[in-house]
């Protein structure tokens, strides 16, 4: 996800933080930014690997393997690499623009009720239960470790979590959501993923494209979609 890169940099996704109808992503703050991180994994002096080069491994349990210096994760990977990784490590802040501007990326798994339920009101007793105190902290102290959505139980997470317990900087997530934002959706979003998802491929998975070339056409039909469906 390459998105906090770009509002690192000063730049936009797209035109309204969620169901936005014009892509931003190609304009010049967006494209130095994907550009600085296109190069260090396809540029002359690269410092990334490229896909697929450690075979085997995936985002979520590549650092376990020790071969990286830094990869950017998420909370609930805290308890994981308690228990994987075989080495010294820790958690901090993502790095920040030249500016000084701080970014960061959260979404949303939400609890819902199906509108026919026939218990309404044992549903909505459930999703009550789930959002708790009780619940909430179960969850965050357990073995999966989640961290909460919630900023009055931030503190549970970031002092008494197995990762804090285990001594790791875990408040660091908390941190980020100072400065986070929503992963931005498109309006009709499963059809500009239909879109978009193949050309990005193109430009980050198999390199079949230039940057700005695939870039460029990204926005094209994304632009092309929206004026044929107003």
């Amino acid at each position: 996800m390459l998105h906090h890169w770009v509002w690192m940099n000063g730049g936009e996704w797209m035109d309204k933080d969620l169901f936005g109808t014009v892509p931003l992503f190609g304009e010049p703050k967006a494209m130095e930014a994907l550009q600085f991180s296109h190069d260090m994994i396809y540029g002359p002096q690269p410092i990334s690997p490229t896909p697929g080069s450690i075979p085997d491994f995936g985002w979520y349990n590549v650092f376990s393997t020790g071969k990286m210096a830094f990869v950017e994760s998420h909370s609930w990977m805290v308890t994981n690499y308690i228990r994987e990784n075989g080495f010294k490590w820790d958690f901090t802040n993502l790095p920040t623009g030249r500016d000084g501007k701080k970014a960061g990326l959260t979404f949303t798994n939400g609890y819902s009720i199906y509108q026919g339920t026939k218990y309404p009101e044992e549903s909505v007793k459930l999703l009550k239960f789930l959002i708790g105190d009780w619940a909430v902290k179960q969850m965050c102290l357990g073995l999966l470790g989640l961290q909460p959505a919630r900023r009055s139980m931030a503190e549970i997470w970031d002092k008494s979590s197995m990762g804090a317990q285990a001594g790791y900087d875990v408040a660091a997530f908390n941190r980020m959501m100072d400065s986070a934002r929503l992963i931005p959706e498109f309006k009709d979003s499963e059809k500009i993923k239909e879109i978009f998802d193949p050309i990005w491929d193109q430009i980050w998975v198999t390199a079949e494209l230039p940057l700005e070339e695939g870039v460029n056409l990204a926005v094209k039909r994304i632009n092309d979609y929206y004026a044929a469906n107003p």
